[in-house]
């Protein structure tokens, strides 16, 4: 295959800047998560929070093998965080980024550490946006990418991806369904002090949390595959009629 021809240098630069803030990611972020859980749900909050890892780590790999699909993953998360970050910045100030009441505090992130290290917290931020201009805006990162895209049928790429994707959906819902029921059974047991506020579970007993998982997990795979039959299918079929 072609897509290691004419690679741009910029793009191992790229993926060397992501696995950085990966690595700074499950520092501030998964790390703190998995370190505070009770050792009663250490195992099943470790797997989904490995999924997680994993799967960016997958985007970090497909991004410099020229994968269009997590070109997008990779510039739609950096944005929604960029937004996050201004966000906080604009209504809360510069103490809301690291403050332990802030709202990245009540998500999880570690803003204790990111206190610790603003200078890094940062670079961290000049980094989403430098991958973001070179990912989104680089016109020679853009053709090269286009250039891998026109070497597979766009059906085809698209049923790929949807066929992964899928199996990222089922595993860490089940992960985090699996989680809940734990969590819940972990509160009647022995009450929610041990817990912080982004570990509560959303329902309030078993019933909710296994409606609410299944429901939002077919939900999300009838949607994404309703996309692939009515533009794939579908539609060449309807078109293909009328050309008669």
């Amino acid at each position: 295959m072609s897509n290691t021809i004419n690679k741009p240098n910029s793009i191992e630069d790229m993926v060397l800047v992501l696995s950085t803030m990966l690595i700074a990611y499950i520092r501030v972020m998964h790390y703190p998560i998995i370190s505070a859980a009770p050792h009663q749900l250490a195992l099943t909050t470790l797997l989904l929070e490995v999924s997680g890892i994993l799967f960016q780590g997958l985007v970090i790999y497909k991004v410099s093998q020229g994968m269009n699909w997590a070109r997008v993953v990779t510039v739609t998360g950096n944005i929604i965080f960029l937004i996050l970050i201004g966000g906080i910045v604009i209504f809360q100030g510069l103490d809301g980024l690291f403050s332990s009441d802030s709202y990245l505090s009540s998500i999880g992130f570690n803003t204790e550490i990111m206190s610790e290290h603003k200078i890094l917290t940062g670079i961290y931020v000049f980094g989403l946006i430098v991958t973001t201009y070179k990912l989104g805006f680089a016109s020679e990162v853009l053709n090269w990418f286009k250039d891998i895209k026109s070497q597979t049928e766009l059906k085809v790429r698209t049923q790929r991806f949807l066929k992964g994707f899928s199996a990222y959906i089922l595993v860490t819902f089940g992960l985090g369904l699996a989680l809940e029921i734990k969590t819940l059974n972990y509160i009647d047991r022995y009450g929610s002090e041990a817990l912080s506020a982004f570990q509560m579970p959303i329902p309030h007993n078993v019933e909710d949390a296994v409606v609410m998982g299944v429901a939002l997990t077919l939900a999300i795979l009838t949607l994404i595959w309703l996309y692939y039959l009515i533009v794939f299918i579908f539609f060449p079929l309807i078109f293909n009629r009328k050309n008669r």
